[in-house]
């Protein structure tokens, strides 16, 4: 059974608020206080552990302050089908029998409503709970409804404040109810105990300090009557109970640099953090069904921010481990090594809307062709391949600025600083992609999606293949394309509306920046990094070079595999930060990256809109 939908109503600041959850993992990314953890506290409220508890807090209000008497109420709808299976088991049926629903094609659902509002007379808050039908009518449902529900699809929360040290420490918490479970068998008690009576008195009698200080503790015996020596004091170094040691069980980590091993609590925060989540997890898998006394339980999980105080290699090998369990799961995170190991479709992108938070997916349809996927197979096949690559950074961006070399990943960010654009500040992703993977990018930041403003730096070499990737993104028709191309105005009708901003034509970009007036920084480069006689020595290379400009020479150096092409990153960083006076002057700029950078920012201060 999993959570097919969600709908939230006036929690926090989920004022009305859409999600249709995937069966497997769900990563939820977006800035601070857009609604990831208000998400998953409203699942822990639906179905979480005890009597869930609302205050006034919970309850979304347009303004600060707001008196309490007008609040609105909560409401928090899960639709619940039988996924994977076809039908709801026998038992659940049984009881929910007047519950259950179908849709129009026949598969059944159930859709249950957590309902608080704020009682203005009593100064409380009242909670209810109802089954919600196809056509939208409410059946009340009593309590202890909602706790046998909760034992067939518990929801159990990791939150951001877990900590080893302290869960080992909360009996109530996942460890201490599964330590609570483990229950020895009557035999290795009795041999257990015994053991334990024998050290107890082999420690006592080799140590004369333990028999001093049991001594001492006889002078009870002279204000309270007490049982007669020896029975009256018993000190024991090691506790006698069995059970008292599981409380107190110790788990001790070797790693290689501590092989005979430490404690939990003497490792550093991010072994701890980890050591949580194995904690919940066994907890999850050994313990959810008996603690729900329900062998159909299918626990959902909920995990904020897995990625915290870990080293990003250990970031990426937890997104691994908890990408491969069989469990419908919802992560939040701000860490790009955990989005860019889940498929694309997995995230979901919450953002601010005014004062409330709204959702954004990828559709598993393409709404304009229903039926079709989303992305062909081999559009996935790529995108994948790019997110893994670095373009996973665009979950987090508020603009992003597309463009297809490593050359301009070095030298944009000086263009930026010089043109007063703080990158990080305003949240301006600046991606390199393969030119193939334009198009699954483009619809997966498309409106239809995820809906992340973009914009294309491109060289001026192929201007009909990028107007291509439009089309076959979705974005302009082909009708249009083959009009402007008729014209000879491709540039002006079809790539500035859509926010792409070429080069010059036939020049890429290290071309627009020589020819652009920056062949003395370029010269400069070369003779400090390749030698002072390498224009000299490549033009004699070639006796049909003759009457090159300065301009060309550099360009064809730079262009030539075995020249000057393995320096041209590296010189592109050099030239940037030379051309722009170490980014604080922006004159010599080409002006179509002028035009990328500023349609970006643009995008990420809500200065322009997305077409």
């Amino acid at each position: 059974m999993r959570i097919a939908g969600i709908h939230i109503e006036n929690f926090r600041c989920l004022r009305s608020f859409d999600l249709t959850p995937k069966p497997g993992i769900n990563v939820l990314i977006g800035e601070n206080n857009t609604g990831k953890s208000s998400l998953l506290i409203a699942l822990e409220r639906a179905l979480g552990s005890g009597t869930p508890a609302f205050d006034l807090e919970d309850f979304f209000a347009d303004a600060p302050n707001a008196p309490p008497a007008p609040l609105p109420t909560i409401r928090i709808d899960l639709e619940l089908r039988p996924l994977p299976a076809a039908d709801f088991s026998a038992a659940f049926t049984t009881e929910f029998v007047d519950d259950i629903d179908f849709d129009p094609n026949g598969a059944p659902f159930l859709r249950f409503r957590t309902e608080a509002s704020f009682d203005a007379a009593e100064g409380r808050v009242s909670i209810d709970y109802f089954s919600i039908k196809a056509d939208g009518t409410a059946r009340r449902l009593a309590a202890r409804k909602r706790f046998t529900l909760r034992g067939f699809v518990p929801f159990y929360l990791a939150d951001a404040f877990r900590d080893a040290i302290r869960e080992l420490r909360n009996r109530r918490g996942f460890w201490g109810r599964l330590v609570d479970s483990i229950h020895l068998d009557p035999a290795t008690e009795t041999a257990a105990a015994n053991a334990l009576e024998a050290i107890n008195t082999s420690i006592v009698a080799a140590t004369p300090r333990l028999a001093e200080v049991r001594d001492r503790f006889r002078e009870i015996g002279q204000i309270i009557a007490t049982a007669p020596p020896p029975d009256d004091v018993i000190v024991n170094p090691v506790a006698a109970d069995p059970a008292a040691i599981l409380r107190n069980l110790e788990v001790l980590l070797r790693t290689f640099d501590s092989p005979r091993g430490f404690a939990l609590d003497r490792h550093g925060e991010g072994t701890r953090s980890v050591g949580y989540l194995v904690i919940y997890r066994a907890f999850v898998d050994l313990l959810a069904r008996e603690e729900n006394d329900n062998l159909e339980a299918e626990p959902i999980l909920g995990v904020e921010e897995p990625e915290a105080h870990l080293h990003p290699h250990a970031r990426r090998a937890i997104a691994g481990v908890l990408g491969a369990l069989d469990r419908q799961m919802f992560i939040t995170t701000h860490s790009t090594a955990i989005a860019r190991y889940v498929p694309a479709d997995s995230v979901t992108l919450l953002r601010r809307s005014g004062p409330a938070g709204v959702a954004s997916q990828i559709p598993i349809e393409d709404p304009v062709n229903p039926g079709a996927p989303f992305f062909t197979p081999r559009q996935r096949s790529i995108l994948d391949r790019e997110l893994r690559s670095g373009a996973a950074e665009a979950f987090f961006a508020r603009s992003v600025l597309l463009f297809e070399g490593e050359s301009e990943v070095r030298a944009l960010p000086f263009f930026a600083r010089a043109l007063g654009i703080d990158l990080n500040r305003l949240g301006i992703s600046l991606v390199p992609v393969d030119g193939k993977a334009y198009v699954p990018l483009l619809r997966m930041l498309g409106h239809d999606a995820l809906g992340v403003p973009w914009a294309i730096l491109s060289d001026g070499e192929d201007l009909e293949e990028l107007a291509k990737h439009l089309v076959t993104a979705g974005r302009v028709p082909q009708a249009a394309v083959d009009a402007a191309n008729a014209a000879g105005r491709l540039r002006e009708d079809i790539l500035l509306p859509q926010d792409c901003f070429a080069l010059d034509a036939g020049q890429n970009f290290e071309g627009a920046l020589i020819y652009g007036g920056a062949r003395a920084e370029y010269e400069a480069a070369i003779a400090a990094q390749v030698g002072a006689g390498a224009l000299a020595a490549f033009l004699a290379a070639d006796a049909n070079r003759p009457g090159l400009s300065p301009e060309t020479l550099v360009h064809e150096f730079m262009a030539h595999k075995r020249w000057g092409r393995p320096w041209k990153v590296l010189f592109a960083a050099i030239v940037a930060e030379s051309i722009t006076a170490g980014g604080t002057n922006p004159t010599r700029i080409p002006a179509p990256i002028v035009a990328a950078l500023n349609r970006a920012r643009d995008f990420a201060t809500g200065a322009a809109v997305k077409a």
